[in-house]
């Protein structure tokens, strides 16, 4: 019987000019951001997957101190403590950050579904954990590698 685990991963847009004070972009993307885990969690998600830097732009392309106040402790800080409740609360397993577009591939790197580049979405798709093993199977490198031979290498 196939092992399947239900991944979900949210893309998002910043939506709004990212010149507006920090407190508000980041309130407004937090709460975005809520009712995206809500969807996924009606959707059945059992893995959820955010974007890195959800809760603003992603700013290291710019190089401003003024992003250095969304800066948070972790794992003390609100938002990641939020998340924790929200992964509590769904009894999900969320994995924070994803950056750039995101997507689902199989274990020999076929995207199986992706999210837009131009929406905010729930990508949802099912996962076969099976997969994993019979890519494996035929892979040279987990097949035929023999680990008790490693130990004169590592001495170099």
């Amino acid at each position: 019987m196939a092992r399947i685990v239900r991944g979900g991963l949210i893309q998002a847009s910043v939506g709004e000019d990212a010149s507006a004070p920090l407190d508000h972009l980041k309130k407004r993307l937090v709460d975005k951001h809520v009712a995206l885990i809500e969807e996924a969690a009606r959707r059945d998600v059992q893995v959820a997957c955010l974007q890195e830097l959800f809760y603003g732009p992603y700013f290291p392309a710019e190089q401003s101190i003024r992003w250095y106040a969304m800066v948070e402790h972790v794992p003390e800080g609100p938002t990641v403590s939020l998340m924790q409740s929200l992964a509590r609360k769904h009894r999900m397993v969320m994995i924070v950050p994803v950056y750039g577009k995101s997507y689902f591939c199989d274990p020999r790197g076929k995207i199986v579904t992706q999210a837009s580049r131009d929406r905010d979405e729930v990508v949802v798709a099912d996962l076969d954990l099976d997969q994993i093993l019979e890519a494996r199977n035929v892979w040279q490198f987990y097949r035929d590698r023999r680990p008790e031979t490693y130990g004169p290498l590592m001495a170099l």
